[in-house]
Order: structure tokens, then C-alpha cells, then sequence
């Protein structure tokens, strides 16, 4: 031993105050004193490090696992298609079944996140034994997206035990064929949300719609939320006799279910739709829609109400830019003063603002006063976001 730089207990110490100082290391440093050993894979582990999500993506033209936590520490990110010239990644590391020979890591501090760029051919084996490893020693919820043209055989992927069971499923790309589908769905179970954009073989998605339906009827602790799959034969009636179904009622649920895709709001009509009921109250919709066929469970019977209750709070904000702007520019027209009237309803506002819109098109605006309202109005205009199938004011 160096009496100049005496080395630290940390294996001896007991599990709270060792806990307490890995807790000091950023992230990507815990993953990297994790590879040393079996026995300190273990001491990460107990440092119950928890993960909000995993999320693992399969691309051609982007393949990467991002983890995030729960607590406030770095995100830790694993590129296999940065771009970086392998011959510039001169570490190594050893995950599992694979050594990786060419590996960069990057601390952004300015971004919270530790990178790692990975040159590794076959990145499905890579991706899986690496995610396998994350999601021991960072416990916490798995989130996939893969293209249907990423590989020829996902049932390898699958086959991992830790892939079987994931929060939420998005497959894009082309057409999905039931061999593939068979791949995917052979042992895997979905815990929230499965989206499947291709369009896929009619007799095999009925067949995965009325199974997550009867799990979902059998199960009251399953929190699924949404299942979508790729379908365009309009000919094919939906029929599911044997899950009494029931058409639309107006006093059980609203006409459209709204859900927030990548910060987008989505409305799926569903008043064609078949409702089942599960005993502890749960109610979902089987409704084709959109060249798509869906499973929708309403956590929220009426949604675009709820919406449009919490409307006021969003829109205070605006209002009261619209008085400063009244103040300091009095040019207003008696358009713009409705306008920034709060106490207009939500169906007069799209009115008179589609009104004002259309002289624009043919007035061009003449002040900065003007402008700016105008900036303010459209603002406004897409938070409302006004449906007319609802009365509501």
C-alpha cells in the first residue's frame, strides 16, 4: 500500500453508510464499478438504485437504451449507432455474453447525462444482454419501440426473460406477418400500453384483442391503458359476443378518449365502438378507428371535460397578458376586446377568433399592438383546442 494515497474500506463497510457513499457517484460510475465484480454487481444492486423507465429502441437508423431515475441523478445513455469511428472508442467493457471491444464514454454535465457510444455488430445480443444487466442493478419498468425491418428474428430478443414483461410496446415499419407477430407475442405480456402501427394479419390481431380483453376482464389489478394494432379490413365485422359487449351509452363514457402521445393530443372516436364492464367498475372500448384497431381502457370516463375544466388555469396566464397588452396599446379592435374577454365561452372564442383570422387574410395588420394579441390568440386558440360535440361553455 501507498502510504501517500491510502486506500478506502468501501467493501467492508456495512450496507447504510456504504449505500450513502456510492449514492456520491454519478451514474454511469455505478454502472461502470458494477462490471468489476459479481460482488459488487450485488452492492450496486442493494444500493436500490430505482429506474423510472428503461427505454430500449430497435432501429437501422437508431438503435440506443436511455435510462432514467427516479431520484435526481444523470441519465445514462447507450448509443450503438452514434457514428463515432470505432477506432476512436478505445475502452472496453464486458456485459454478460458480451465483451465490447470499442466503447467512448462522455459525461455532458451541461445535459445531466452520461453517453456511451458502443460499436458492437450484432447490437440485438448486445442491446439485450447490456439491458439485462441495467435493469438488475436499476430496478424499474421496461419501455420498447423496434421497426418491423430491424431484425429477422425477434424471438431471440425475446426469448430473454426480462423482455417478456414490458410496460409499454411500439412497433413500427412496414407489414407485420403472423410469423412475426407469433415472435413477439409468444411469451410476452404488456403491462400499460401496445401500439402496433403496421398493418398485420386480420385473424391474428381479433385473436390478440379479445386475449388482452379477457385478461383484462379477468385481471382487476392490470393497469392497461391502451392496445392499437394496424388494420385496414373495414369488411370484417367486429363481433364479441362471448365478452358481453354493449354499444356507446352516453351517460357511462364521452364520444371520443383522449391520450397524449410524445406531448401530441390524440382523439380516438369511439361511438361505434363495443364497451365491456369489469366487475370492479373498469369500463373499456373494442372500436376500429383510423385504419387501426383498439383496446381502450377509460381510467377517465369523461376526458375532454376534464379538460376543459382545468381550461381556466392554463388560460389566466394569457388573459392577463392580454390586459397588459389593452393597457399599453389602446388600438385594440371590439374583435380583439371580446377576444380578451375572459368570461367568453370556449365556442364563442373559436367563433370570433376564426372571424378575426379571416380578416387578417384580407386586412394586413397595421400596428405592434396588433401582432402581438394576434400571437397571443393563436396561443390560446390551440390550448382550447374547442370540440363541437360537446355543449359545454
Amino acid at each position: 500500500m501507498d502510504p501517500d494515497h491510502p486506500t478506502f474500506p468501501l467493501i467492508q463497510l456495512p450496507v447504510v453508510p456504504r449505500t450513502l457513499v456510492f449514492n456520491l457517484f454519478e451514474s454511469g460510475d455505478l454502472f461502470d464499478i458494477s462490471l468489476c465484480s459479481k460482488r459488487m454487481t450485488r452492492m450496486i444492486k442493494e444500493t436500490r438504485t430505482l429506474a423510472n423507465s428503461h427505454y430500449l429502441l430497435f432501429r437501422t437508423c437508431q438503435s440506443l437504451i436511455q435510462v432514467k431515475f427516479i431520484k435526481s441523478r444523470r441519465m445514462i445513455w447507450f448509443d450503438f449507432t452514434s457514428g463515432v469511428p470505432s477506432d476512436e472508442m478505445k475502452e472496453e467493457r464486458t456485459v454478460g455474453a458480451c465483451h465490447f471491444k470499442h466503447v467512448q464514454k462522455i459525461c455532458q454535465k451541461d445535459v445531466e447525462i452520461d453517453q456511451y457510444n458502443i460499436f458492437y455488430l450484432d447490437v440485438q445480443k448486445g442491446m439485450a444482454e447490456l439491458s439485462k444487466h441495467l435493469v438488475y442493478i436499476f430496478p424499474g419498468p421496461i419501455q420498447m419501440e423496434f421497426s418491423v425491418i430491424f431484425s429477422q428474428n425477434f424471438g431471440e430478443l425475446f426469448a430473454y426473460e426480462h423482455l417478456q414483461q414490458l410496460e409499454t410496446l411500439r412497433i413500427v415499419g412496414g407489414i407485420m406477418l403472423k410469423n412475426l407477430l407469433e415472435q413477439v407475442f409468444r411469451n410476452l405480456k404488456i403491462q400499460k400500453k401496445l401500439v402496433v402501427e403496421p398493418d398485420t394479419d386480420d385473424e391474428y390481431v381479433i385473436e390478440q384483442i379479445r386475449s388482452f380483453a379477457e385478461n383484462w376482464l379477468l385481471s382487476p389489478n392490470l393497469k392497461t391503458e391502451r392496445v392499437r394494432f394496424g388494420w385496414r379490413n373495414r369488411s370484417t365485422v367486429l363481433e364479441f359476443n362471448d365478452l358481453r359487449t354493449k354499444k356507446w351509452d352516453r351517460t357511462q363514457r364521452e364520444r371520443k378518449y383522449l391520450y397524449y402521445e410524445k406531448n401530441e393530443l390524440h382523439r380516438v372516436d369511439c361511438t361505434n365502438g363495443l364497451d365491456i364492464q369489469r366487475d370492479d367498475g373498469e369500463l373499456a372500448t373494442l372500436v376500429y378507428w383510423g385504419r387501426s384497431i383498439y383496446f381502450l381502457v377509460w381510467n377517465e370516463r369523461f376526458p375532454e371535460k376534464k379538460r376543459l375544466n382545468q381550461l381556466p388555469e392554463k388560460l389566466a396566464s394569457h388573459y392577463k397578458k392580454l390586459e397588459e397588452l389593452n393597457r399599453e396599446y389602446t388600438d385594440s379592435s371590439s374583435l380583439e376586446r371580446l377576444l380578451s374577454n375572459s368570461s367568453l365561452r370556449y365556442d364563442e372564442f373559436v367563433d370570433t377568433y376564426k372571424i378575426l383570422r379571416g380578416m387578417d387574410a384580407e386586412v394586413r395588420l397595421s400596428s405592434v399592438g396588433r401582432s402581438l394579441r394576434r400571437r397571443v390568440f393563436d396561443q390560446m386558440y390551440e390550448i382550447i383546442d374547442y370540440q363541437d360535440y360537446l355543449e359545454i361553455g
